[in-house]
């Protein structure tokens, strides 16, 4: 069975290709010499179905960035990477010592560069750039799943209404939770109503009053 997707944005587990800088901390990739290629590569039951090849590039004040090679290679065809390849890697001090990496997004949008601060970048589907979760309009499939919880009660007025009664009834933190639920679901109600869609909104007021 298919699965119905409440919103057409990508989830960022959906994405098969991503970047970890933390991977590349520790696999000593920011300490190499700026000759040296690497290679990110991604698996599929433990077979290699993808790789892309990167190298360190450091300015004249020691600044680091990687530069992504012009695609990344699968097994039976090629993706080709467009816009800037060239991701900029920003260290901050933590509170307790040491140093931790950051990628600075490198996406530019009306001449405005992203530059934001991330862990990650990811190519989701059909993509041709790494970017920031924000950048491609990325959420998460917890997300996503709780926010279809809200949608299937915001449409069934009973269950909804069923709910409210439960969680009055027989209070307990597992009923709080699922008011909080019903709570989100009357919240996308209101939207729809006003976008015109007033008759749901009226069925379910009708129960509840």
């Amino acid at each position: 069975m298919g699965r119905h997707r409440w919103t057409s944005r990508f989830t960022v587990e959906e994405c098969p290709y991503w970047l970890d800088v933390e991977s590349m901390r520790r696999s000593g990739v920011f300490a190499s010499a700026s000759d040296t290629i690497w290679t990110s590569d991604w698996e599929s039951h433990g077979r290699v179905e993808a790789f892309l090849d990167f190298w360190v590039e450091r300015d004249a004040t020691n600044g680091l960035a990687i530069r992504l090679d012009s695609e990344i290679a699968q097994r039976r065809s090629t993706i080709k990477l467009l816009g800037e390849r060239v991701i900029r890697i920003t260290t901050v001090q933590p509170y307790l010592g040491g140093r931790r990496f950051w990628f600075r997004c490198p996406v530019v949008r009306d001449g405005t560069p992203c530059g934001k601060l991330a862990g990650q970048l990811y190519l989701p589907p059909g993509g041709q750039v790494f970017a920031c979760r924000d950048c491609h309009g990325l959420t998460y499939k917890s997300v996503q799943t709780h926010d279809q919880r809200k949608y299937d009660l915001a449409r069934d007025p009973v269950a909804l209404d069923a709910l409210f009664h439960a969680a009055l009834s027989y209070p307990n933190a597992k009923r709080a939770r699922q008011a909080g639920l019903g709570i989100g679901a009357l919240v996308l109600l209101g939207k729809w109503s006003r976008d015109g869609r007033t008759r749901q909104l009226a069925k379910v007021s009708g129960l509840l009053s």
